[in-house]
């Protein structure tokens, strides 16, 4: 467990000190801290991953090197739900919401470097993560709203994801519903 509250907590507090001017001993610690943020994407696109395996049913094959597995090894261990029926269903909802928690870290940063990326200067943890539910929801508010072209690209970029990631829910909901019916010896109705 401490393993992943660092890897959430440590990026937040950074994106929300991140200045346009960074000194040489904050570059360290910038640097360390994007490396925790792909590590935390890497363990989000392994969950996608494990996810889609016990959907299609295919043999799940290792996606990131050696290094990166013993680096993601106990974070990731502590994040995998017991295998069960509900098991993809439960990765895919934890995926998604790793997701969502990813770019409301990236919102956070962009609004503390680039004052003028959104309508609100400086984005709280809470706002992003807001921000980031309501876009991955496709709701769109209008409360805050990017206003420069990284901001809107990271927005289009969530879209994105969140569509495809409806789509692979609904796929993991319609197979896992599918079997258990076919365990019971229930046909579907035509």
């Amino acid at each position: 467990m401490p393993a992943l509250c660092y890897l959430l907590y440590v990026p937040t507090i950074i994106a929300t000190t991140t200045t346009a001017h960074i000194s040489a001993s904050d570059a360290m610690l910038t640097c360390f801290c994007i490396f925790l943020y792909l590590q935390f994407w890497a363990i989000g696109a392994d969950m996608a991953y494990s996810s889609a395996a016990d959907l299609y049913g295919f043999q799940k094959k290792t996606i990131f090197p050696r290094t990166m597995r013993l680096l993601m090894a106990s974070t990731a261990s502590e994040l995998q739900p017991v295998r069960s029926r509900m098991g993809p269903i439960v990765s895919t909802c934890v995926s998604y919401l790793w997701t969502v928690y990813g770019f409301a870290v990236a919102y956070t940063s962009l609004s503390h470097y680039d004052h003028d990326a959104f309508d609100l200067p400086n984005l709280g943890v809470f706002d992003s993560l807001y921000f980031s539910l309501v876009t991955a929801a496709t709701v769109g508010y209008g409360d805050i709203y990017p206003h420069s072209k990284t901001a809107k690209a990271l927005v289009m970029a969530e879209i994105l994801f969140a569509l495809m990631y409806a789509v692979f829910f609904f796929s993991v909901l319609s197979s896992s519903i599918s079997s258990r019916q076919q365990t019971r010896g229930i046909t579907p109705k035509k």
